[in-house]
């Protein structure tokens, strides 16, 4: 699964599907649809050096606002080019859902208020939330009705965005939860570009919208 739901993003990265297996006091690897007796498996990959991972770029200043912009659009056409149906997008995205994500959210983390957060801001962050949810259930079925939600990436961040001259692609989506990579294709440009205004990177952000859109 993990395998193929990546190489929607990328090509040539994700090789094959291994498994581990015991031979006498060593461990081996062979391929997945071996009848030899399996300990784990896992997913052969090309390694991809680090200077090409959008975050390295990012941090060493090596990526301009028009290059944000290219970035960006390269997403999206990533992300249309996903066909997703209706019932899995309403199943699986839905303002239901979406709640669920974010009610679960809070209960996680209310723990570490005035540890890691101010309880204040804890508290102005969950209100908002609540509200905004609370006023656009509407917007959220119209957004699945209208095909905005799909079987996406689900984690985007810098660290899993790599390019090299022509090469370009995304890698690590999640596979473990459906609920958590169905998302409206919006929220995924928008993770990515609250990471980059966490670094202080404001123009990058906006330049990765504004290529999204």
């Amino acid at each position: 699964l993990e395998k193929d739901l990546n190489e929607r993003f990328c090509d040539g990265i994700y090789l094959d599907v291994l498994k581990i297996i015991r031979r006498e006091k060593s461990f081996d690897l062979v391929h997945y649809d071996s009848t030899l007796l399996t300990i784990d498996y896992c997913v052969k990959m090309k390694r991809i050096p680090d200077e090409d991972f959008l975050s390295t770029k990012v941090a060493n200043n090596e990526v301009t606002v028009e290059q944000a912009e290219m970035i960006g659009e390269k997403i999206a056409k990533l992300f249309k080019g996903i066909k997703t149906d209706q019932f899995s997008a309403e199943y699986n995205g839905s303002f239901s859902v979406v709640k669920f994500n974010c009610d679960e959210n809070f209960s996680q983390t209310t723990a570490y208020k005035d540890r890691f957060i101010d309880s204040h801001l804890y508290d102005f962050i969950k209100k908002q939330t609540d509200r905004f949810l609370e006023e656009n259930a509407a917007l959220f079925d119209e957004r699945v009705k209208n095909g905005f939600v799909i079987d996406g990436h689900g984690d985007l961040r810098l660290e899993h965005i790599y390019m090299k001259g022509d090469e370009f692609g995304l890698i690590d989506c999640i596979e473990f939860n459906q609920r958590f990579r169905f998302n409206d294709a919006v929220s995924e440009a928008a993770f990515l570009s609250m990471e980059l205004d966490q670094m202080g990177k404001a123009d990058l952000a906006d330049g990765i919208l504004t290529g999204f859109f």
